[in-house]
């Protein structure tokens, strides 16, 4: 079959539309920096400050709130060290966040902050009643909109009508959620959020945090007045008008995005039931971001795994591609099931737009071929190794 490209939570590949919007600012006039003070300085100016409105009004943010990154894992690393730089204190987090923010919340632990971790449901939430600490008031939480493995979308808005009162600061990494599902920054009521162009088919290298009126935030880089200081360095006015229009691409086209990718997984799903038994979906009543399977197939390592579908040209992960080099389960799933065999046995599946679903279908037969081809090898193969006697573990059938 053709190579099938299943692995959109990853990144996607830019459309046509967004290409053609940034290409008049690879060249000059518009590729004029937009700090200059001539007339092409002033045109590029007036460019990045027009889409810095249109992805507000997009995202339900005021202009001024916008601040132009690299990409997520930047706005992430800014909003809790920028925030926690100003107001030190106890941060609460959990395993189903992002590596740029479980590793940014890590480091400020290992400097002395406290830190507390919040409980994963087995529906892949977490657990709102133990997210914030009777003993300490928290400096600061932070909960991802919609998890990069699982698609479940977890409770922000209730989060923040509890943070808010209290005068604690909320960060939300939405690269997940953002053209996706629909989000509005101030409706959901947090402080800082995160999200990235390439996540809705938008280039790399481009990103934003927003930033509630009244916060402060202590810069991470240092030598310009850019991004009001937050973020210094030359504007990617280019990446900018990619970034507004796959935004405004993706908002217009929100519900026929919703209906295709529920269809690809559906057909993907139903061809795979017919040939394999003992899938576990994770968390498949929760509420999810559509197009977005996290499965394991018990008894088949998910290395071993995708190793034998990238040989059959199907291209999926076994986790957050920022991760993807560790041998070691995923957090989340660990969190979510407590079983250490099952999450080294998770693979996750994210359909992009462009598959039909007669390729979903065949990526299904082939997935169900790759698994009942490892069951029945050798067991040193088949079988999970390195399994942590510690952890629980259930028999599935």
């Amino acid at each position: 079959m053709k190579p099938c490209y299943l692995d959109a939570n990853a990144t996607t590949p830019v459309l046509p539309e967004v290409l053609a919007a940034m290409e008049p600012y690879w060249r000059l006039p518009g590729a004029a920096n937009a700090s200059s003070v001539h007339t092409y300085g002033r045109a590029a100016r007036k460019t990045l400050e027009d889409a810095r409105e249109e992805i507000a009004a997009l995202i339900g943010a005021y202009p001024d709130e916008v601040v132009f990154t690299s990409g997520a894992t930047e706005a992430n690393n800014l909003a809790i060290s920028g925030l926690l730089i100003r107001s030190p204190g106890p941060v609460v987090y959990s395993d189903l966040e992002h590596p740029s923010v479980r590793e940014t919340v890590l480091a400020w632990g290992r400097r002395g902050v406290p830190l507390s971790k919040v409980p994963v449901t087995a529906a892949g939430v977490v657990s709102l009643d133990a997210a914030l600490p009777c003993s300490t008031r928290p400096a600061l939480v932070t909960l991802m909109l919609a998890n990069n493995e699982t698609g479940v979308i977890q409770p922000v808005e209730d989060l923040a009508r509890l943070c808010a009162p209290a005068g604690i600061a909320l960060h939300v990494d939405a690269a997940q959620a953002v053209g996706r599902i629909p989000v509005n920054f101030h409706a959901l009521g947090a402080t800082t959020m995160s999200f990235t162009a390439h996540k809705f088919y938008g280039p790399k290298g481009i990103g934003c945090l927003l930033v509630r009126r009244g916060t402060l935030l202590e810069p991470l880089l240092y030598g310009g007045p850019q991004e009001r200081t937050l973020r210094p360095g030359t504007e990617p006015v280019a990446l900018v008008v990619g970034l507004r229009e796959a935004l405004r691409l993706a908002v217009q086209t929100l519900e026929t995005r919703r209906q295709r990718l529920t269809l690809l997984q559906q057909v993907f799903t139903d061809a795979l039931r017919e040939q394999v038994e003992s899938a576990v979906i994770h968390a498949p009543d929760s509420p999810r971001v559509p197009g977005v399977l996290s499965i394991a197939f018990p008894g088949v390592r998910a290395d071993l795994l995708l190793a034998c579908l990238d040989l059959e040209g199907i291209y999926v992960s076994a986790g957050a591609a920022c991760s993807s080099g560790s041998l070691e389960p995923s957090p989340a799933i660990l969190a979510m099931t407590n079983d250490y065999d099952l999450a080294r046995a998770t693979i996750r599946i994210s359909f992009p737009l462009d598959l039909s679903p007669e390729d979903a279908r065949a990526c299904g037969l082939a997935v169900a071929r790759s698994v009942q081809s490892l069951r029945q090898s050798p067991a040193p193969i088949a079988v999970a190794v390195s399994r942590d006697p510690s952890r629980a573990t259930r028999s599935i059938s």
